[in-house]
C-alpha cells in the first residue's frame, strides 16, 4: 500500500519549465471555479443556452460573475504593462488573452512571474469578495505563438457562451455539482438501507415544479424530499438547516418534526426547526412532503460546511436516521 505521506503524489505543473512568464508576449489564461461548480451565471442564462439561441449570446452574471468580471477589468489599471485583450466569464471557470507589453520597464517586483502574479491577485480579490475559497486551485495557461493561434483563441473565446452545452467544461461541472449535493449522498444510504429511492431528476437540468410533483403523485410513495440549500443576502448571520411543511398536511408536519427531532438528539447539525411553509411542491402533491433547506450559502460557516465533502456525508447519514426514524414510526402507529 502506498505510503501517503512519505510518497505523496505529485501534483501536475502547469507552467512551462524554465519560461520567463514575465516576458513579452500573448498568454491564454483559464480559470475554473472550485470543483468547477457553476458559481458564475444567472439561472436565467443557463436555460438560455441551446442549439436555437440567437448569435452573439450575452449571458447575465451572477453576483459572483460581476466580481469576477471587475477584477479581470482591473488587471490593466493595477499592472501597466497587462493588457486584457479578450476575456469571457462562462458558468464555472474563465478564459482570457493577457498581453504583456515593456512600455514602463519593470512591471512588478518579480518580471518573471507576472502572469502567475496577476492571476493570482485576481483570485484572490474574487475569492476575498465572494467569501469562501471560489477557485479551484492554480490555473492553465497557454503561450500563443503566432497570429494564427491568437486568431483561433479569440473566436473560441468569443463564441464560448453561445457553445457552453458543447464545451468540455459543461460535462465535467455537472459531475462536480452532482458529487457536492447532499441529495445523491442521501440517496446512496437510503438504498444501502433497503429503501426504494426515486429521484424527480438525475441531471443538472432545470424541470418544472409542477414536473417533479406529478413524479411523486405518479410513484406514489411514502413520502416526497426536496432538498436545496438556501441562501439570504440581507444578512448573512442567519444560518442553520430548516425543514418546511405545508400547514394543510398533518402528515407533513410529522415528518419534518421528526428529521429535526433526529438531528437536534445528536447536536452535531445546527438546525432552526420545522416550519409550515405554501412552496408549491408541498402544496401539490398527495402524499406527506418536506422541504428540507440545508443550510445557508450566504452565511461563511454554513458555506465552509456545505463544501465540504465530510459534513456532507455526516448530513446526509443524520437525515437518513431522521427520515428512517419517521417511516418506521409512522408504521407502527395504530390504525
Amino acid at each position: 500500500m502506498r505510503d501517503w505521506f512519505l510518497d505523496p503524489p505529485k501534483r501536475k505543473q502547469n507552467r512551462l519549465r524554465g519560461y520567463n512568464y514575465g516576458r513579452p508576449g500573448y498568454y491564454f489564461i483559464t480559470v475554473c471555479a472550485n470543483a468547477r461548480v457553476e458559481f458564475f451565471w444567472e439561472v436565467s442564462s443557463m436555460r438560455s443556452v441551446g442549439a436555437d439561441i440567437i448569435r452573439p449570446f450575452s449571458p447575465n452574471l451572477s453576483q459572483y460573475g460581476c466580481f469576477v468580471e471587475e477584477a479581470i477589468q482591473n488587471i490593466p489599471r493595477c499592472y501597466a504593462d497587462a493588457v486584457v485583450d479578450k476575456y469571457v466569464v462562462m458558468p464555472n471557470h474563465v478564459h482570457m488573452i493577457l498581453s504583456l507589453t515593456c512600455r514602463s520597464g519593470r512591471m512588478i517586483s518579480a518580471p518573471t512571474k507576472a502572469i502567475p502574479t496577476i492571476v493570482g491577485q485576481m483570485k484572490r480579490i474574487v475569492s476575498k469578495k465572494a467569501g469562501f475559497p471560489i477557485w479551484q486551485k492554480g490555473y492553465h495557461d497557454h503561450i500563443i505563438r503566432d497570429e494564427m493561434d491568437y486568431r483561433r483563441i479569440w473566436e473560441y473565446i468569443d463564441t464560448n457562451p453561445a457553445k457552453w452545452r458543447e464545451d468540455c467544461y459543461y460535462e465535467e461541472g455537472k459531475r462536480s455539482m452532482a458529487k457536492k449535493e447532499e441529495k445523491t449522498n442521501v440517496m446512496r444510504i437510503l438504498e444501502q438501507k433497503n429503501i426504494q429511492v426515486i429521484l424527480t431528476r438525475d441531471k443538472d437540468i432545470f424541470m418544472e415544479l409542477e414536473e417533479r410533483t406529478e413524479i411523486a403523485k405518479n410513484e406514489e410513495a411514502d413520502l416526497f424530499l426536496s432538498i436545496h440549500c438556501n441562501y439570504y443576502e440581507d444578512d448573512s448571520s442567519i444560518r442553520g438547516l430548516e425543514c418546511y411543511y405545508s400547514q394543510d398536511s398533518s402528515d407533513g408536519k410529522y415528518y419534518a418534526e421528526k428529521l429535526i427531532e433526529s438531528l437536534e438528539e445528536k447536536g452535531a447539525i445546527l438546525s432552526r426547526n420545522a416550519k409550515p411553509a405554501e412552496y408549491f411542491v408541498l402544496k401539490n402533491t398527495n402524499i406527506p412532503s418536506v422541504l428540507v433547506e440545508t443550510g445557508y450559502l450566504s452565511n461563511y460557516a454554513d458555506r465552509k460546511d456545505l463544501t465540504s465533502q465530510n459534513y456532507q456525508e455526516k448530513l446526509a447519514a443524520e437525515l437518513v436516521e431522521g427520515i428512517l426514524k419517521g417511516l418506521r414510526d409512522k408504521k407502527s402507529e395504530p390504525k
